[in-house]
């Protein structure tokens, strides 16, 4: 699924999204998204934290912001 919106709302849609089609697929298949490099570590790790059984996110973090990985760890 390709989703966007990196804006503070997006987090709200995003997941939103990711909890229907958990709905809709139930628990037998994996979820896997493609951010079109529009997303960056924190904003995919909240996704993910929010959201129900995401494996892979494709195309993240840009390349700019990898440096940034290791901030919060």
């Amino acid at each position: 699924m390709k989703i966007t919106n990196v804006r503070p709302e997006g987090i709200r849609r995003n997941v939103a999204l990711v909890r229907t089609l958990r709905e809709d697929i139930c628990e037998d298949y994996d979820i896997m998204l493609d951010a079109w490099q529009s997303w960056d570590y924190h904003y995919a790790v909240r996704v993910c934290q929010e959201s129900q059984g995401v494996i892979w996110i494709q195309e993240f973090p840009v390349k700019w912001n990898v440096r940034n990985l290791d901030d919060d760890h």
